[in-house]
């Protein structure tokens, strides 16, 4: 976990006045969150390639970027380009940069990452003014198998239809259900069932509905809106509530997001320059 520091502030001078330098520094846990120690090897790691966000892709790999600021190669003005970098237990062993004339920070182009099943697809690029159908672009991604940075070129299309005989049941290892089809939660104790709108995800910062358990409450925060409303229920899905805003005032996504077998909601978020851990508990409404 990368926490910006200072060694030395002027408490006379809020953050925007005081020059004093912000030293990134990288912390790791080993219980959970409960306690963070310095990581020299991720430090190293941080410090080599300025990394901006680093995220674990299993036990052993982990993509990193950076965005830098270039000039465009033949009509002069600034333009960000991005980088990636394939991690391995610690060690850089593959890297991507992205095209020295289209900018890559927002908009159409920007880094992005999109894990499903074994391939991780990170934010692709185009030269065409607009992304209609029938416009070329092109995709890097990374298969679980090669542990390579690939590149794509594709043509934006309509998807064909995929028709299924029967539906596929998908179980993703939950506590309290069964996901069917990815939207359709089955609950274990009989009570019944929950379809989704959207396609369960599996992280926070995906498009969709993302979903945290303990052995009896269940938690689906909407992601597609910046988890404005989140779907919640005490009893393994008998009866459900809503809380119809964020968790947190200005919170865009959550990092870490998980609850224990206490019913503790916890994840980090990055406010006056510091890393922070939130925990929140939610409560049934008494009889």
């Amino acid at each position: 976990m990368p926490v910006g520091e200072k060694n030395e502030f002027n408490y006379d001078l809020n953050d925007c006045e005081d020059n004093t330098p912000w030293i990134q520094n990288v912390y790791s846990s080993k219980d959970e969150g409960e306690s963070w120690e310095p990581d020299t090897l991720m430090q190293i790691l941080f410090d080599k390639y300025h990394l901006t966000r680093l995220l674990f892709l299993d036990s052993n790999h982990a993509i990193g970027y950076v965005k830098n600021e270039i000039s465009h190669p033949t009509r002069g003005y600034k333009i960000a380009q991005g980088r990636y970098y394939l991690v391995k237990n610690f060690q850089v062993v593959d890297s991507l940069t992205t095209p020295n004339d289209v900018h890559y920070g927002g908009n159409y182009n920007g880094h992005s990452y999109n894990v499903k099943n074994d391939t991780v697809y990170l934010g692709n690029w185009s030269y065409e003014e607009d992304r209609n159908l029938r416009k070329h672009f092109y995709q890097p991604f990374i298969t679980k198998t090669k542990w390579k940075i690939e590149v794509e070129e594709k043509i934006n299309s309509i998807p064909a239809r995929v028709r299924f005989n029967r539906p596929t049941l998908v179980t993703k290892g939950f506590k309290n259900f069964k996901l069917k089809n990815n939207k359709e939660l089955v609950f274990n104790n009989g009570a019944g069932t929950l379809t989704l709108d959207y396609n369960a995800v599996s992280a926070p910062y995906e498009y969709g509905y993302y979903i945290v358990e303990n052995s009896h409450q269940i938690f689906v925060f909407d992601c597609r809106d910046s988890h404005k409303i989140i779907y919640f229920s005490f009893d393994q899905g008998t009866s459900w509530y809503v809380y119809p805003k964020r968790l947190e005032k200005n919170d865009n996504c959550y990092d870490l997001l998980g609850l224990d077998e206490n019913n503790i909601l916890s994840h980090f978020n990055f406010k006056d320059g510091m890393m922070n851990k939130v925990f929140h508990e939610f409560s049934p409404i008494p009889n």
